[in-house]
């Protein structure tokens, strides 16, 4: 690279750092193949510089057409995105053109522009930056859930290295149903916890676990900064072992809204069952896990 160019670079990364326009290039004769590559180098891509032609032409061959009749426009464009950032056309950190910008150049309205980013958005796959625009957002983790072993969700994402941490979607007790009361060996006149929590790792939400308890034993100084199983330790329940029930499934839209997902959006369902030390029932747990972010694995052996 020319020292112009490298100046033209330093302009350009502090424009993009400062939400400025970017500067002109008239000192380089506007070499579209210089700005490409100082936006390389910055980890851009400048796709709002190409004329409509380009960018309409890019994502017509990914599938996205005006006249289309496959579904919604905004979700043909959504698609035609989605398979741009999947070929590496668009890398992670890419800016994509403003929503006027871009609906102008594709002939089309401003409102399906603005869905589909909502939707990608939603999805992660997109993410804003106050100030700076839409960007391609890092591809989330495909993390590995071994099923063996009893451990709580934060100790298996700490393990991995990743961020995890939980927000409390509700915290209430209440008396049991038919079908806790059979379950737990409990009367209706027992108290249960009822622990909702929306799990995140690295700050982005991968789960929605509805647990149940009996409220004797967490003790009466659990609060929601503790770990369940923690709580329950500490007052000699423990639990020992677990029978788990995995199935497919579709998310309700007041589970998908948690999760940022549409409704419908197929999911992990785990139901699991917990046990103590004299073969008590202590735990139940419905856990909706994103089937996008999350694979489980069972080690087997061929028995003699």
């Amino acid at each position: 690279m020319s020292s112009a160019e490298d100046f033209y670079c330093q302009q350009l990364f502090c424009s993009r750092l400062f939400a400025m326009p970017p500067p002109h290039a008239d000192h380089l004769a506007n070499s579209y193949q210089t700005i490409h590559t100082c936006c390389k180098k910055l980890n851009w891509c400048y796709i709002g510089s190409m004329n409509r032609s380009e960018i309409f032409d890019r994502l017509e061959a990914a599938g996205f057409s005006v006249s289309g009749t496959h579904g919604p426009i905004y979700r043909q464009l959504a698609d035609a995105i989605r398979m741009l950032i999947d070929e590496k056309d668009l890398t992670t950190g890419s800016a994509l053109p403003p929503e006027r910008e871009l609906a102008q150049q594709l002939k089309v309205g401003r409102i399906t522009v603005r869905n589909a980013y909502k939707e990608l958005i939603e999805s992660g796959i997109l993410e804003v930056r106050q100030g700076s625009g839409t960007f391609v957002a890092k591809p989330l983790p495909l993390i590995e859930q071994p099923l063996r072993g009893l451990t709580s969700f934060s100790e298996d994402m700490t393990a991995r290295g990743l961020a995890a941490r939980s927000n409390i979607i509700r915290h209430e007790t209440s008396p049991p149903n038919d079908e806790e009361m059979d379950l737990f060996g409990v009367k209706a006149s027992a108290t249960m916890l009822r622990l909702d929590r929306l799990r995140l790792v690295d700050g982005k939400p991968v789960a929605l676990e509805l647990a149940v308890v009996p409220n004797d034993l967490v003790g009466p100084d659990f609060d929601t900064g503790q770990s369940l199983y923690e709580a329950l330790a500490r007052n000699g329940n423990r639990p020992l072992k677990a029978t788990q029930r995995m199935s497919a499934a579709s998310l309700s839209a007041a589970t998908a809204a948690q999760l940022h997902l549409k409704a419908g959006t197929p999911c992990l369902q785990i139901k699991r069952i917990s046990y103590g030390a004299d073969q008590r029932v202590i735990e139940l747990t419905r856990s909706y896990y994103r089937s996008d972010m999350f694979e489980f694995v069972a080690d087997l052996t061929l028995e003699n």
